[in-house]
């Protein structure tokens, strides 16, 4: 029998993937030993090819396989964060349906994050306040 390839988007809090196994503070800082604790604790236990971690003002670390990609923060200010991991889920699935490669996707809602915090209580980001907040970043860069 042969193995289906799926995409699952699961909206998780870090604590309870984390299931027990001692990793230190994984939200700082996303180091090579780190990456590799990880991937052999809770990733792998979960059959995990890639894992995206929210990490509020510090934004995002995508494991890709041995590889670590981190996305500073999209957020200009911070009104209020409830919604955002909501928002991150959202966006991502969103994003990869469409087509998008897994790092773009982690980037459109690592913007989309951004924009939802800046306002109060559980907020939406519309498509072009998207466009916007991902257009400012390109200005910068």
């Amino acid at each position: 029998s042969s193995v289906e390839s799926r995409r699952v988007t699961i909206d998780d809090h870090f604590e309870d993937l984390n299931n027990g196994c001692d990793l230190g503070d994984e939200k700082d800082q996303f180091e090579k030993a780190q990456i590799e604790r990880w991937q052999s604790g809770p990733s792998e236990r979960a059959g995990c090819e890639h894992v995206l971690i929210t990490r509020g003002e510090r934004g995002m670390s995508l494991l890709e396989g041995r590889v670590a990609s981190n996305f500073p923060s999209a957020a200009r200010e911070v009104a209020d964060v409830t919604g955002a991991g909501d928002t991150v889920i959202a966006t991502l699935a969103l994003a990869l349906a469409a087509g998008a490669t897994l790092g773009e996707a982690a980037s459109l809602a690592n913007h989309a994050a951004g924009v939802v915090v800046a306002k109060f209580g559980a907020a939406t980001v519309t498509p072009e306040e998207l466009v916007s907040a991902v257009e400012r970043q390109v200005v910068r860069t």
